[in-house]
């Protein structure tokens, strides 16, 4: 890949990770010949809060004839549509920003169950554990074959049971599975559904793939290479993600204390336009601190407090909690 980059114009290259549905990137060369600075380009609030976006009922899915019709009223619920003590999340996402949402509101005192494939778990199991251990300790695990109908019926009932679903996949992934989000709300009543994606659930980016990285740096967020000024280069860690990760734990609670019964349209995209459009025009940095560094072998931070559970520890146990057969 790096020698294929290496024969490409910029342009070339990104037209053609999109056709490929690969993650990409490319700055705005043109705002960049105006204001080679970062800090003194303009900053644009975007069009709409990132924590904010409301999303229509009858705009939730996109058409797709296999999917069911949306009631236009939601029917009456079952007996365990009851408000609980604790609200049950209902975790479909994976890597960072929506675990981080899940985590956040775990501290809150809700009830996190995280949902995945057998076939595909969550990529962030291979990483560093800690990692891991901090977003997912003190959550429920349930996992199901994503290609057995018996499971997708499963799923289905799990998700009616939330009081909050949230999930980080472009909108055609759930249609692929069957799963529509305003069917399955219209089973409980004041549900709240966070979804997450990199450039927003509508226009013409709404299926583009994305990650942290690669979303903040088409955002503006970049830095130059200290050897070259004229080539920007990613600023931090995918940084996008943390960002999205708070705006859609707002996006939760707030959907938990005005009654639910909505859509959260939480795009990465938008995260970090509005960080960029907030943050001071300033690049001085204050001067860094020294620190012992740290003796060979030796911890920097304290570990989590909980181990994450093992893929699918809880499957049998939540399933016969609420009488899923």
């Amino acid at each position: 890949m790096d020698a294929w980059a290496a024969t490409q114009q910029a342009d070339a290259a990104y037209r053609q990770a999109l056709l490929l549905d690969i993650p990409a990137a490319l700055p705005d060369r043109r705002q960049r010949a105006r204001h080679p600075s970062p800090s003194a380009r303009p900053r644009a609030f975007p069009g709409r809060l990132p924590h904010g976006v409301r999303v229509p009922r009858d705009t939730w899915q996109p058409s797709t004839p296999a999917l069911r019709a949306v009631p236009e009223k939601s029917a009456p619920g079952p007996a365990w549509s009851t408000p609980r003590p604790r609200p049950l999340v209902v975790d479909l996402s994976s890597l960072w920003a929506g675990p981080l949402c899940a985590h956040l509101l775990g501290l809150a005192g809700a009830r996190v169950v995280k949902v995945e494939s057998t076939r595909r778990p969550d990529g962030a199991r291979s990483g560093p554990s800690d990692f891991y251990d901090l977003l997912h300790g003190g959550h429920e695990s349930v996992a199901f074959d994503f290609t057995r109908p018996a499971d997708l019926a499963r799923l289905e009932a799990v998700l009616s049971l939330a009081d909050v679903v949230i999930e980080a996949s472009r909108p055609r992934a759930l249609a692929q599975l069957g799963i529509d989000p305003a069917a399955v709300a219209a089973a409980r009543p004041g549900q709240t559904w966070v979804s997450i994606t990199a450039y927003g659930r509508t226009g013409p980016d709404a299926n583009r793939p994305g990650f942290g990285d690669d979303v903040a740096f088409e955002a503006g967020l970049h830095d130059t290479a200290p050897d070259d000024p004229d080539t920007p280069t990613v600023h931090g860690d995918a940084i996008a993600d943390p960002l999205t990760g708070v705006h859609a734990a707002v996006a939760a609670m707030s959907g938990l204390v005005t009654g639910g019964g909505a859509m959260f349209d939480v795009s990465m995209y938008d995260a970090v336009t509005l960080a960029l459009s907030t943050a001071p025009r300033s690049r001085k940095a204050p001067a860094p601190r020294r620190t012992p560094r740290p003796r060979s072998g030796a911890r920097t931070s304290a570990p989590p407090p909980h181990k994450a559970p093992e893929l699918g520890a809880h499957t049998a146990a939540f399933l016969a909690e609420f009488d899923i057969a």
